[in-house]
């Protein structure tokens, strides 16, 4: 017999219209003998598809039917034919327009037979059971470990009381019971293991008599929760114990409100409390080392500008002294002139030692080497300072200034010296050490290896407000008028400036130690040749590139009285524009690092554009750092510091030139 979609419509009009009325169910019907069915609109939905997607036959339901389900679902089916039972019921999971799984409850009969007893329509529907079966789902697997839980518990007790056993001792903080005098009633398996007691030990004394009191212990949150009849807590340092604890106590009312007995929760929480301690120590470390670094910006501003000054003494006073006789009574004038600037620029120095990046001439360093050396200088003038040296067996090769980690090691020794007015021991150690990511977090260095250089003196020590202010710059516990405050400062910013770190560790009255670490190279050793300080005169032709006029002026004089041509630029367009004129008749620029609106930086690009090869010394009030340091990567030939004198002038011009005609022939 065929049945088309149409009739089935048809036949089902009424019961479906009422049915898909009546619910939010899928309705089916499916004609057997054809396999043609009708999918109501909520049928295709439920499923994530649009009214009519998908083909409306057996096939398709076959097809989004979950493998494991068909066979089970297929012979509830059939069975329902064969024995023409009222109805049949069946869960199966069905594929959805997403992939997923939708567990549906499936409900059906036949309606319509043929006269052999053969099923013609069969109608039905799906109902969406996917929460429920997970809720099932996860109550069985509950109920799985419920059941685990409880063949574990011993024999002779009930299901639930087994259950809360197990809880009990479960827990890993210490849970202990109390009536209304303190007696203790018992403790969890954790109440136990902490003190160390079994129950026959504890039960029925009271919980401050366990740790050898006599009466309750001040803030007692068991006390509290007594008094008050509510919950209580306090976290308090036990002596006893030697830790800290998180005690809280809770009531068990009766329904009248008198308190039966007190459940005393207690937590030891003495990592915890190291370890907020640590974090307040990494955090104060971090905040250090971003003020020092502000500090750094402010002080490198105030060391360039100073230097400028300096500059056109240092320049003025050299000009005159090149024209006086050795007989002049001005000579005398003019070297304490000198002497002045020179002391003048120790203190530029040690404020670039706070300014980011603030170094010299890095070259490779042995720690061991120059850790020596300094003390032995320093031990000839303090002779009442015995000083003790261990240096590490191997060397500990390090990129750095020389002068300045001297200067640094200098202004420990002095620090040491002034803790110990009545004499004392110096020891000086090197050590080879790796520093993990934990340590250097905090002070933000990269992990690696790094030769670790101990100070430690046997002074008078300082307290914790002391050390935590020793780097800070101009704080000093001097006298007034006999010190800056700023060598302990600079002493952290050069190590800071090196990738290194500096840390303090002293007591009143049992000496400090310092330990500086500076990350080791690879790089070898060089030795240097001393070179001749006469003046070396030129002919050649200079532009003099500089923002200041106090700069330019004394620069022109300087190079003037040394037989240069000379010819000034006062920022980065002007020297532009005279590259471009004068092309091959200029023969070397001194170039200002620090400038506005152009920097030399920029301005070094745009002159070696148009004169790839001429020669170019920088100049700067700042140290051979960040930016100048990539300057000279790039093919600048020298640098010269601010304040420079006629002599130091004389010696780097040459140096350049005579270099430059070298590479040319």
């Amino acid at each position: 017999m065929q049945l088309d979609l149409k009739y089935l419509r048809n036949q089902n009009e009424k019961l479906l219209a009422l049915t898909l009325e009546a619910t939010n169910d899928g309705i089916w019907a499916w004609h057997v003998p054809s396999g043609e069915a009708y999918f109501s609109p909520r049928y295709y939905t439920m499923l994530g598809y649009e009214p009519d997607e998908l083909p409306a036959n057996y096939d398709t339901w076959a097809s989004l039917l979950h493998p494991d389900d068909l066979q089970k679902t297929q012979e509830i089916i059939q069975e329902h034919i064969e024995n023409k039972s009222e109805s049949f019921e069946v869960e199966f999971r069905l594929r959805t327009q997403t992939k997923e799984w939708l567990w549906i409850l499936g409900r059906g009969k036949v309606v319509q037979w043929d006269d052999d007893g053969h099923p013609i329509l069969m109608v039905g529907s799906h109902v969406n059971i996917n929460k429920r079966k997970h809720t099932e789902q996860k109550l069985a697997v509950y109920q799985e470990q419920l059941e685990l839980m409880v063949q574990k518990r011993t024999l002779d007790l009930e299901q639930t009381t087994s259950l809360l056993e197990a809880t009990f001792n479960a827990i890993p903080d210490v849970l202990g019971v109390q009536d209304n005098q303190h007696r203790i009633i018992r403790y969890n398996a954790a109440g136990y293991r902490y003190l160390n007691m079994t129950h026959e030990e504890v039960a029925g004394k009271r919980c401050f008599e366990l740790i050898g009191r006599t009466k309750e212990c001040d803030g007692c949150a068991t006390s509290e929760c007594y008094r008050t009849k509510k919950p209580a807590s306090v976290v308090r340092y036990e002596k006893a114990l030697g830790a800290w604890l998180d005690v809280r106590a809770y009531p068990i009312l009766d329904d009248a409100g008198n308190l039966l007995k007190v459940i005393e929760h207690l937590r030891d929480v003495t990592l915890e409390k190291q370890s907020e301690a640590e974090n307040r120590k990494l955090h104060e470390q971090l905040q250090h080392a971003q003020k020092m670094e502000s500090l750094g910006t402010l002080a490198g501003g105030i060391a360039h500008d100073f230097n400028n000054l300096l500059m056109g003494i240092q320049g003025r006073a050299s000009l005159v002294a090149v024209d006086l006789s050795p007989a002049s009574p001005h000579k005398e004038h003019l070297k304490a002139i000198e002497d002045y600037v020179r002391s003048a620029t120790e203190l530029t120095k040690q404020l670039l030692g706070l300014a980011r990046g603030g170094k010299y001439e890095v070259k490779p360093v042995e720690i061991s080497e120059l850790m020596l050396d300094s003390a032995a200088m320093f031990g000839r003038t303090r002779k009442e300072i015995k000083i003790h040296t261990k240096p590490y067996q191997e060397p500990l090769v390090v990129e750095a200034d020389r002068g300045q980690i001297e200067q640094v090691l200098l202004n420990m020794y002095v620090n040491a010296w002034q803790a110990m007015p009545d004499g004392g021991e110096l020891y000086l150690e090197t050590h080879n050490i790796t520093l993990d990511d934990i340590y250097c977090k905090p002070h933000q260095i990269i992990p690696g290896r790094y030769g670790k250089l101990s100070i430690t003196d046997t002074g008078i020590g300082m307290d914790k407000a002391t050390c935590r202010r020793i780097f800070d710059p101009f704080f000093t516990t001097k006298e007034k008028g006999r010190g800056t405050g700023l060598g302990l400062a600079s002493a952290y910013g050069i190590i800071k400036n090196h990738g290194g770190s500096i840390a303090v560790y002293s007591q009143l009255n049992q000496g400090t130690t310092f330990d500086i670490y500076l990350p080791l190279s690879d790089e070898q050793i060089t030795t240097e040749t001393q070179t001749e300080n006469n003046l070396k005169k030129g002919q050649e032709t200079v532009l003099l590139v500089d923002d200041e006029d106090m700069i330019i002026d004394v620069g022109r004089a300087m190079l003037e009285k040394l037989g240069y041509e000379v010819v000034t630029a006062r920022g980065g367009q002007e020297a532009i524009a005279h590259t471009e004129k004068m092309g091959k008749t200029l023969d070397l620029v001194i170039l200002d690092l620090i400038m506005p609106e152009m920097d030399g930086g920029k301005v070094f690009d745009r002159i070696r554009g148009i004169r790839p090869e001429i020669p170019v010394v920088l100049s700067s009030g700042y140290a051979i750092n960040g930016q100048a340091e990539d300057i000279m990567q790039r093919g600048c030939n020298g640098f010269i510091q601010k304040p420079f004198n006629i002599a130091e002038l004389s010696k780097q011009l040459r140096k350049v030139l005579d270099n430059v005609k070298t590479s040319d022939r």
